[in-house]
C-alpha cells in the first residue's frame, strides 16, 4: 500500500483530532499546578511535568490503533503479498505513521508545557522527547504483532490495556527499576522547590 493511501486511511490520523482534544483537555488539567515551577525555571522539569500524565495514555493508543491497522491489512490480503515484499516493509509504514501522529502531539503538550513555565527547551528535554519517541514505537511494534495475530476486537483492547496499566502503575510507586523498565516518565523534581530570597 502507498504511504499516500496509508496516511488517508490510517487509524491514528483519523483518530488525531479526537485524541489531540484528549491530550488539550489533559494540558490544561495537569498545568493548573505549574505555576511552582515558574520559581525556578529548569527545561527538564516543565517538560516531564507536562508529558507525565499523556505518555501512558499515548503508548495505549499507539499499541492499540496498530492493532487495528494489522488487522486491516489482514483483512485487506497484504500478507499473502509476502513474496513480493518483506513483512517488515509492510509494516514500516503503519508504525511509522503511529509514532509520528502521537509523537507529534506529546511534543506539542511538551511545548506547551514550555511555555506555559516560559523556559525554551534544552538538551534535557530533547532526550525526554527521544525517549518518548522509543517508547511509543516499541508499544506500536508490539501492538502490530499482536495485531497481526487476534483479530482487533480482542488484541486493540488487550494492548491497550495492557500498556496503560504497565506504564502508569509504577508512577504511583517508589520503585526506580520499575519505572526505568516500563517507560514511566516521573516528573523530575516531584518535591515543592525551595524558594529563594
Amino acid at each position: 500500500m502507498r504511504f499516500s493511501t496509508s496516511l488517508r486511511t490510517h487509524p491514528a490520523v483519523l483518530a488525531m483530532p479526537f485524541i489531540g482534544l484528549f491530550f488539550f483537555y489533559v494540558f490544561l488539567t495537569s498545568t493548573r499546578r505549574i505555576e511552582h515551577l515558574i520559581d525556578l525555571p529548569w527545561a527538564a522539569q516543565a517538560a516531564s511535568y507536562a508529558v507525565h500524565a499523556p505518555v501512558p495514555m499515548a503508548a495505549a493508543a499507539a499499541a492499540g490503533l496498530t492493532a487495528v491497522e494489522a488487522t486491516r491489512l489482514r483483512a485487506l490480503g497484504t500478507w499473502d503479498s509476502g513474496a513480493v515484499r518483506p513483512t517488515w516493509r509492510i509494516a514500516v509504514n503503519p508504525v511509522l505513521i503511529t509514532v509520528v501522529s502521537l509523537s507529534t502531539l506529546t511534543a506539542g503538550v511538551m511545548a506547551g508545557g514550555l511555555w506555559v513555565v516560559g523556559v525554551l527547551p534544552d538538551l534535557y528535554a530533547l532526550h525526554l522527547m527521544g525517549i518518548v519517541v522509543v517508547l511509543l514505537t516499541a508499544h506500536a511494534v508490539i501492538g502490530f504483532v499482536v495485531g497481526r495475530r487476534l483479530h482487533a476486537l480482542y488484541s486493540a483492547p488487550l494492548v491497550s490495556v495492557v500498556a496503560f496499566m504497565g506504564i502508569s502503575f509504577p508512577l504511583g510507586t517508589d520503585s526506580f527499576w520499575a519505572h526505568h523498565i516500563t517507560g514511566a516518565i516521573n516528573w523530575w523534581g516531584s518535591a515543592r522547590p525551595i524558594r529563594l530570597p
